[in-house]
């Protein structure tokens, strides 16, 4: 495929993700390959932690192998297409591997909730952005915690899956989805802890060089909006770390800069501790941000094929 075409294949994703929405429940891939790492995963239920750890990494690997191979069929029996028809097809398969349009929508209906009074309906909307607990949460903390989460799923829904996808093609994206649904399912300390290990840390160096590209988009982007650069830079510089996350904190930090908000998780971290607690307007305030930062980002890594005058080490 050539650059051309792999550029239309992201920008037909992106508008069919803005038009289309996701396809519901069951009829999503990503939940196939959740109901796979789910089903082997449960294996590991009272075992020891070494064969939690084994059955772990055999749940990856085959959840990527499936995905990899799957897709890698699909891309192939398309291939007698007439062009026009594959490039809108593989912008569908591609489409279904990011989740922009979702993020910003789930974040809108959070703030929505908030400024409407409706702290329990914000606290159920929640829970579609967020692993953790939300009964009990305030109006600030669930503001906050919607700001994490969109801003770190920048990373994870829209940035990382195309930048596998120019690197090794439509099966490349969808083996990294494979990877972070993985990590999103039993990559957290707690009953999956030792399940999980190989999962969390495969997602996390796959996300090294997504994190770190959207974090100076996202930058740029505080610029573009006529926010705060020097305190989004600042937040960066200083916070980037403070999650246990190599990567979440590379855009969380950023945007709380960038919004003059403090985001905190208790017990676990404080980003831009010298601001003021976020209220829902914050939280609004955040998704043209995180918006203009994933757009961005899908331009640059269209672009990307056009500087190397290649379509990626694997192409389609």
């Amino acid at each position: 495929m050539i650059p051309t075409q792999l550029a239309l294949v992201i920008l037909i994703a992106l508008l069919l993700d803005l038009m289309v929405g996701d396809p519901k429940g069951k009829l999503h891939p990503v939940v196939w390959i959740g109901s796979l790492i789910g089903g082997i995963s449960s294996l590991a239920a009272g075992r020891s932690k070494s064969s939690q750890f084994i059955i772990g990494a055999v749940a990856l690997l085959a959840s990527m192998i499936v995905s990899y191979g799957i897709t890698f069929g699909v891309v192939q029996m398309l291939e007698g297409l007439p062009v026009a028809l594959k490039l809108l097809l593989l912008g569908y398969l591609l489409k279904l591997a990011i989740a922009p349009a979702g993020l910003i929508k789930t974040g809108h209906k959070v703030a929505i909730s908030l400024s409407r009074g409706r702290l329990d309906e914000a606290r159920k909307e929640l829970r579609s952005l967020v692993s953790r607990p939300t009964d009990g949460l305030s109006v600030g903390e669930v503001s906050a915690a919607g700001i994490e989460s969109v801003s770190e799923n920048i990373t994870d829904a829209v940035v990382a899956p195309l930048f596998y996808f120019v690197l090794f093609g439509l099966p490349g994206a969808w083996a990294y989805r494979a990877v972070n649904t993985a990590d999103a399912m039993i990559g957290y300390r707690g009953e999956h802890e030792w399940t999980g290990k190989v999962a969390a840390r495969v997602d996390d160096v796959l996300n090294l060089i997504p994190a770190r590209a959207a974090a100076v988009t996202l930058c740029i982007s505080t610029a573009l909006l006529g926010r705060d650069i020097r305190a989004a830079v600042r937040a960066l510089l200083r916070d980037r770390g403070a999650t246990d996350s190599p990567n979440a904190g590379w855009t969380m930090a950023p945007t709380a800069g960038a919004l003059g908000v403090r985001l905190e998780k208790p017990g676990q971290y404080v980003l831009g501790a010298e601001y003021r607690p976020p209220t829902y307007r914050d939280l609004s305030a955040s998704l043209p941000l995180a918006g203009l930062t994933m757009v961005m980002s899908a331009v640059i890594l269209a672009a990307i094929p056009f500087v190397l005058g290649t379509p990626g080490i694997v192409s389609l």
